[in-house]
């Protein structure tokens, strides 16, 4: 349970290597001795989650849930400021758009973002959320302070994050720009 007012950033995910979480939890670490409300809900389970969890322990603005089922996510993401996206940056999720952030943008959530590369240039392009450097706690903070600073930021960054969902990432816009792909390899193919 998330405390009345609180500017929630969320996170659902396989709780792995894949993800920096120890530069979030240091973040929630420093976030906890200042006045904002500033809290963490990071939904999933996995091989890191005990570890998470116990060097989250002297956290109070984070809590790890543990799995939780698509309606739950849905009511999480919707009291939400901001779907945090701590990606490691491999080479395959630099070079890749991962799932997660393309959930988060369908809720209007703004993106919080360690990974540079494919999702870095998505949120520049289209101002839907802030970057911060991966292992950089000190990037973090300052990204979430200046976010709960300036709510119409946010609110501007939230329908931008809408908007590029709608215009991108919907079944019919998917379907419809295969479709036309796949007509034009048809043409193509005839041609030759």
């Amino acid at each position: 349970v998330t405390p009345p007012g609180a500017f929630v950033v969320c996170f659902f995910g396989a709780i792995g290597r894949q993800f920096d979480l120890d530069t979030v939890i240091e973040a929630a670490r420093r976030l906890q001795r200042g006045t904002r409300k500033i809290f963490f809900v990071l939904c999933g389970s996995g091989d890191s989650l005990a570890s998470c969890r116990y060097s989250a322990r002297d956290c109070r603005n984070m809590l790890f849930p543990g799995w939780v089922e698509a309606p739950d996510i849905w009511v999480l993401m919707r009291m939400s400021a901001v779907g945090l996206a701590p990606y490691r940056n491999s080479f395959e999720f630099s070079r890749s758009l991962p799932n997660k952030p393309i959930e988060y943008l369908s809720a209007g959530l703004p993106l919080l973002s360690s990974l540079q590369g494919v999702v870095g240039q998505m949120v520049m392009d289209h101002d839907c959320g802030v970057t911060y450097r991966e292992g950089d706690a000190d990037d973090l903070v300052s990204k979430l302070v200046f976010l709960h600073d300036h709510p119409d930021r946010l609110r501007a960054m939230s329908s931008n994050a809408l908007s590029l969902y709608k215009k991108r990432f919907t079944a019919s816009e998917v379907y419809g720009n295969m479709a036309a792909y796949l007509e034009l390899v048809a043409k193509r193919g005839k041609q030759n």
